[in-house]
């Protein structure tokens, strides 16, 4: 995903923990600036290293849609760690990563965010669980109800 052609930024994950709390750095910038941004989180700790069939399905596709869209919005691919740090649970039977324990609450991978000025403020206005073959225009859809093109 991570590339000089990619339309998006990718935010890696060898730590969970540290990719989180950049993720929650940037959601900070563009709260504090009001500029819509976009995330894809799959499941891997990188693009190169991805255990999530769906989300390596459903990579090509956001790719595309974050093209169309780098101009309106900022787009980020997010990884979420390793499978095993993905399932893993605490003594109580709550996983523990903190992209699934937290705001933006990514429950399953592969996930489209967008966040963007809704009802007055910035916030996460958008949180779509991806199917195992989505299409260009499903994604669009759920985009373009937040961001306006040029």
């Amino acid at each position: 995903m991570s590339g000089v052609d990619m339309p998006y930024m990718e935010i890696n994950a060898e730590n969970p923990e540290n990719a989180y709390r950049e993720f929650q750095r940037i959601f900070a910038e563009h709260e504090l600036s009001r500029k819509p941004m976009v995330a894809y989180f799959f499941g891997g700790e990188s693009s190169k290293n991805i255990w999530c069939s769906w989300c390596r399905a459903a990579e090509p596709v956001f790719a595309r849609l974050a093209e169309r869209f780098s101009d309106a919005v900022d787009v980020y691919a997010v990884a979420v760690g390793n499978e095993e740090n993905w399932k893993n649970m605490d003594s109580g039977g709550a996983r523990i990563n903190p992209f699934f324990a937290n705001a933006p609450n990514v429950v399953s991978v592969p996930t489209l965010v967008v966040a963007a000025v809704y009802h007055g403020a910035f916030r996460i206005a958008a949180r779509v669980s991806i199917p195992e073959d989505p299409t260009e225009l499903d994604l669009e859809k759920i985009v373009s109800a937040f961001v306006k093109l040029g």
